[in-house]
């Protein structure tokens, strides 16, 4: 984020690159872009991908202990601060973000310094940001999602936070606490699957209680004091599975709300399941995978279901 501020204030045209590609796509996005320097930061391969590099100026950042070229630190204790800062101009070439070339070569597609602005002011118009807004920033920057989010935060004042690494993702997401939580699917993917882990763990530690767990829930179902506190430990239990999974309390009402649907949810699910599980007699609980694999897919689709309806309501409101 540093270097993309610092070309934009110099008037220079950022060329963002994702950090897993391979050398030959690293090759032609540099010379397809004409860059003429390149900034090496946090990389895991970069040993097998440095070839990609042609012979154009390459400033490493030592604090992730790359040493190719020169130094981002000598820089910056070498050089006196920019003065004559070049303010963009809306029209003007500000990026240009190439496809993660999955699908073939990658493609550039040229952004203006306009177009994010314009994608800010259409965030600002769905969405309520406080005076403190907060973002969490985990996606590559060379994702457009990523970069409009971040502008997002440049453009509204607020604070950025940069996720570290994977292991830390759910401990950095928890202390931050963003106002906006953006995700392409495959994370929501990763959620999900992070639930039903969560869930089936717990199940399979009190697998061989299931016997004692039988009467006491019968027990449950007939005395409602005692289902009352029941349903209490079920909701803490079931908060706890979210927190476990990366859902964490947000400071916004409405967010909160949302997130007391979803911890009923997983209460709905167990509910949904419980006689299967009592049931299930196999050792490694296929049954009770299947049946919450099952309730947890129709549980995405009624979600989604109401996503879309309240979009409707929306668009009925405006005509």
């Amino acid at each position: 984020m540093l270097a993309d501020i610092a070309i934009m204030m110099a008037d220079f045209v950022s060329i963002p690159i994702y950090p897993t590609l391979n050398a030959d796509s690293i090759f032609q996005i540099l010379i397809h872009s004409e860059s003429k320097a390149i900034i090496i930061g946090k990389l895991d391969d970069f040993e097998s991908q440095k070839s990609g590099i042609p012979e154009i100026h390459k400033i490493s950042i030592g604090l992730y202990n790359q040493e190719t070229g020169i130094l981002w630190e000598d820089i910056i204790s070498k050089q006196d601060a920019l003065v004559n800062i070049k303010l963009p101009q809306k029209e003007k070439l500000h990026t240009i973000i190439y496809t993660s070339g999955t699908t073939g070569i990658p493609k550039g597609v040229m952004h203006s310094s306009g177009s994010f602005m314009e994608s800010s002011r259409t965030l600002k118009t769905h969405f309520e940001f406080p005076d403190n807004l907060k973002l969490f920033s985990y996606l590559p920057l060379a994702h457009v999602a990523e970069r409009v989010l971040v502008n997002a935060g440049l453009v509204f004042g607020g604070n950025v936070t940069f996720a570290e690494s994977l292991e830390t993702f759910a401990k950095e997401l928890e202390a931050t606490q963003p106002h906006l939580f953006f995700a392409v699917p495959r994370i929501w993917t990763k959620f999900r699957e992070k639930i039903l882990e969560t869930i089936m763990t717990m199940l399979e530690a009190f697998a061989d209680k299931r016997q004692i767990l039988k009467p006491l829930h019968q027990w449950a179902l007939r005395e409602p004091k005692f289902g009352l506190t029941l349903a209490q430990l079920a909701y803490q239990i079931c908060d706890r599975i979210l927190l476990i999974s990366g859902d964490f309390p947000q400071d916004t009402l409405i967010a909160n709300i949302r997130r007391s649907v979803r911890v009923k949810g997983i209460i709905a699910l167990l509910i949904k399941i419980r006689a299967v599980w009592l049931q299930d007699q196999s050792d490694d609980m296929a049954p009770t995978f299947r049946a919450l694999d099952s309730s947890m897919q129709q549980a995405c689709e009624w979600a989604e279901s109401l996503r879309l309806f309240d979009n409707h309501s929306e668009e009925k409101k405006q005509t």
